[in-house]
Parts: structure tokens; C-alpha cells; sequence
């Protein structure tokens, strides 16, 4: 992008229409579109609320007169020894040319280890190329499936397994299986999917999806485009949300699972491997950066990318 084609980076301000109510400024288009913005960055919308703070502070959407730009920040650390890993923050829909160079760039590190909640087989095969990346022929039962494959097809962009090289020789896997997470779930007194889906329904996606749809019909792909990347910035807490389940996102969706990674992290670290990036949701990394920081380890660099370029001014 040109330089000084941007101001600075700030907190998302739903834009005000003048006299009457313009159809983007419904309620009801607007709590859809934050549906849709938890889904591109995070599996579940309360696994963005660490501890309960508002936002996700490795994503930001910046503003220009020409175009504007969702962005993921990437940051290194270096240990005593001289090892580096580096943070970089997942996305899961975002340009195609994003993904290009992020294949390019993971390929220069000794390991990647790489965040994916599924069974050992379905890791296997998404790692062997075998598995097909399509959220779409996934299962019309899936939930989740369903939302990217919906979410790809309305922004024209790919979706992260379908643009990420899961088969690269250095792709390490560090994050548990679906039967881990859910015996987490369980020695808590919990029911994962309760927690993972409470309110959520097949009904009520279909109804949401179609919504997102019209409004694309109605306001075009980049007004939807932006509306999305400018509703990652207004992620807070829900009003009437659910203590038990909010620490339960961040207890095992967020912390337990970090725990995995960073037991991995080490095991590769002691096997050899001195340079290595950590390929998590962004809304994993301040955790990631504070256990690094907490071992010594201190920050050298950082980098904004790219992840979406939305023509037109702001």
C-alpha cells in the first residue's frame, strides 16, 4: 500500500447517517455483522475476551482516503540463548494474496506450529493434503463448516485451510484434539458444545447468513467488506454475559490450550530447532507474549500485514 495512504489506527466508530436511518444502521444488520467478524477471527466469539478486555490488540483496521486495510500483527521475540520465535496471528478468511506471502514466510522457519482443534485423523489428512479444504462440503450439520463456507463465498476470499500450506515439511501440530478439549470441558463440570454453542442454533446461522447476504445484494460486497473489518474494532463484552462460561473460554479455549503449545514450543526448542513461529488466533498471542516475556525472552521486532484491502475511502 502507498505510504501515508493511512491515518492513524484507531478504535472502530459506527458512522452516522444523516436524517433517515440508512439500511447499514440497523440493529439487526449490525449484530449480524458482528457475528461474522467473530467467526473470521477467532472459532468463538468468547475466546476474544480475554480477560474481559475489549478488542483483539493484533488486529486493527486502518482507514484511508484510497483504500483501507484490515491488518495482523506479527511479532518476535528472542530468548538469552539467541532463539527466536515469532508470533504470527491467524486469520481465518482474508485476500488470497495475504495468504501468498504468508506461505512464503512461514516456509523460512525451522518449525511452525500451527493451531487446528480436530481429531488425529482429520489432522493427518489436512497435513497430508488429503482433506479437503472446502468448509462447504464439510457436513451440512457443522455449524461452523457452514459459517466459513458462507462467510468465503459472500467476501470473495479464500478461507485459511483452503489457502495455507498445511503440507509444508515444517508445519508442526500444537493444539489438542477435539476429545481433549471436550474431556477439558468435562473435568470442569461442563458440557463443551453448551459452552462452545449456547444460544446458537442451525436455524439461527441459516437466518444470519441470509441476512449477510442481503445486505450484500442490497449494499454491495465492499461496504459489507468494510462494515466486517470495522466490527473486529467493537469487540466487547456482551452486556448480559455468563461468568462461568466467559472464564470457561479463557481458562481452556485460551489458556489450557496455550499451555499445549507451549509444551510443544518446547519440546521443539530442545530437539534443536532455534528459529520458529507460533501460527495462532490473534486472540491467543498476548497470552503467548506474556509466558515468553515471563521466561526472559524480550521483543525485537514487529509488523503489521495485510490481511484485507478494501477500495475506496473510508
Amino acid at each position: 500500500m502507498p505510504e501515508g495512504g493511512y491515518p492513524a489506527a484507531g478504535a472502530y466508530r459506527p458512522h452516522q447517517s444523516q436524517g433517515r436511518l440508512r439500511f447499514m444502521d440497523w440493529p439487526l444488520i449490525r449484530r449480524v455483522m458482528a457475528v461474522a467478524a467473530l467467526l473470521i477471527v477467532c472459532v468463538c466469539g468468547g475466546a476474544a475476551l480475554a480477560d474481559n478486555k475489549p478488542g483483539l490488540p493484533d488486529v486493527r483496521y486502518v482507514a484511508g482516503e484510497k483504500a483501507s486495510v484490515l491488518q495482523i500483527r506479527r511479532r518476535t521475540y528472542v530468548s538469552p540463548k539467541g532463539q527466536t520465535v515469532e508470533l504470527v496471528g491467524a486469520i481465518h478468511i482474508a485476500e488470497k494474496e495475504y495468504y501468498a506471502k504468508l506461505n512464503q514466510h512461514l516456509a523460512k522457519f525451522d518449525a511452525v506450529l500451527f493451531e487446528c482443534v480436530g481429531s488425529r485423523e482429520g489432522i493427518a489428512e489436512l497435513q497430508s493434503g488429503k482433506r479437503s479444504p472446502n468448509h462447504e462440503k464439510a457436513g451440512k450439520d457443522d455449524m461452523l463448516a457452514t459459517a466459513y463456507g458462507a462467510l468465503s463465498s459472500i467476501l470473495k476470499m479464500p478461507y485459511q485451510t483452503e489457502a495455507v500450506d498445511y503440507t509444508a515439511s515444517n508445519f508442526v501440530h500444537a493444539d489438542v484434539t477435539d476429545d481433549e478439549l471436550a474431556r477439558m470441558f468435562s473435568a470442569k463440570g461442563l458440557d463443551m458444545d453448551k459452552v462452545l454453542f449456547a444460544g446458537a442454533s442451525k436455524w439461527g446461522l441459516t437466518y444470519d447468513l441470509y441476512v449477510l447476504k442481503l445486505a450484500t445484494l442490497i449494499s454491495g460486497r465492499t461496504a459489507i467488506k468494510r462494515m466486517a473489518a470495522q466490527a473486529l474494532m467493537g469487540i466487547d463484552v456482551p452486556e448480559k454475559s455468563d461468568p462461568l462460561r466467559d472464564k470457561a473460554f479463557q481458562e481452556i479455549l485460551v489458556k489450557e490450550r496455550d499451555t499445549h503449545a507451549m509444551a510443544v514450543l518446547n519440546h521443539q526448542l530442545a530437539i534443536g530447532k532455534a528459529r520458529l513461529a507460533l501460527f495462532y488466533g490473534a486472540e491467543h498471542l498476548p497470552d503467548f507474549a506474556g509466558r515468553l516475556e515471563k521466561r526472559g525472552w524480550r521483543k525485537t521486532s514487529e509488523a503489521w500485514d495485510d490481511a484485507w484491502i478494501i477500495p475506496g475511502g473510508r
